[in-house]
């Protein structure tokens, strides 16, 4: 079978349930704004504005108005952001990781194929899964957020381009993991990498003495906050590059491992 096909055939089905799962979430988020009433909202936002510097980092909730549309739909995309980043790195993991689990790396790895190619097929894959996943679930909140009212087509560009970039750049961060790692289990590995950088996000948002932190994360680089302000393009630029530089040294490194 077809090393491409034989991916997504496999892989399609948690893909979907990955879908649904994150939309509901979304959709659920957003209806408690809806029938949430204006002096309720206020009520709400004074009661963040007193919360600890600490909890409003962790939430994601610092310098936004949560009364507002553009504020409260900028925490639930960092809620998404974090569900995104998951998927993405247990995406990317789960291309050699499915074949160790099921046992089939003797099978997968020795087709007349090179282990290159064979990896170059089922990141093909990976990347339409992604590109697949993101169309859905972007219009999906992007429904959400327009029954509460009206946005600008700004915000839902730049939101797009979050969910996009932030997934892309966890499934490189997860397929070089299953590639380098001497590990049967790397979950805990992709895991510890996740709160790592979801860590360095919120303390850059605890103070100004730290803010340079945000530049090392793309949690906090294509955070809801920045969804709302508007992006630093140089750091999008460098997201993407990243990325790419990394699956593609995933690609070169495979022909070094002994993954059988």
């Amino acid at each position: 079978m077809n090393v491409y096909r034989r991916e997504l055939k496999f892989k399609y089905t948690s893909t979907i349930f990955w879908i649904i799962g994150v939309m509901l979430i979304i959709a659920l988020s957003f209806s408690k704004f809806s029938i949430v009433d204006e002096s309720q909202l206020g009520t709400m936002a004074a009661m963040v504005n007193t919360m600890p510097a600490v909890m409003k980092a962790f939430y994601g909730m610092s310098g936004l108005d949560i009364s507002r549309i553009s504020g409260y739909s900028a925490v639930i995309i960092n809620f998404a952001l974090i569900m995104i980043a998951i998927h993405g790195v247990f995406l990317g993991m789960s291309h050699i990781g499915f074949e160790k689990k099921n046992k089939t790396m003797d099978f997968i790895f020795v087709k007349p194929l090179t282990k290159r190619e064979i990896l170059k097929h089922k990141m093909l894959a990976g990347l339409t899964l992604i590109l697949v996943f993101n169309l859905l679930v972007s219009a999906g909140t992007i429904i959400s957020i327009k029954t509460l009212g009206s946005i600008s087509n700004m915000f839902i560009i730049r939101m797009i381009i979050s969910f996009f970039l932030t997934d892309l750049f966890f499934y490189s961060i997860g397929v070089l993991i299953s590639v380098m790692s001497k590990k049967k289990k790397f979950g805990g590995i992709g895991a510890s990498v996740f709160f790592m950088l979801y860590l360095l996000a919120v303390l850059s948002r605890m103070s100004d003495k730290i803010a340079f932190l945000a530049y090392t994360t793309p949690l906090e680089v294509l955070s809801g906050s920045n969804v709302v302000k508007g992006f630093n393009t140089i750091m999008l630029l460098i997201i993407l590059l990243i990325s790419i530089a990394v699956l593609y040294v995933s690609l070169n490194k495979i022909e070094e491992r002994e993954i059988l």
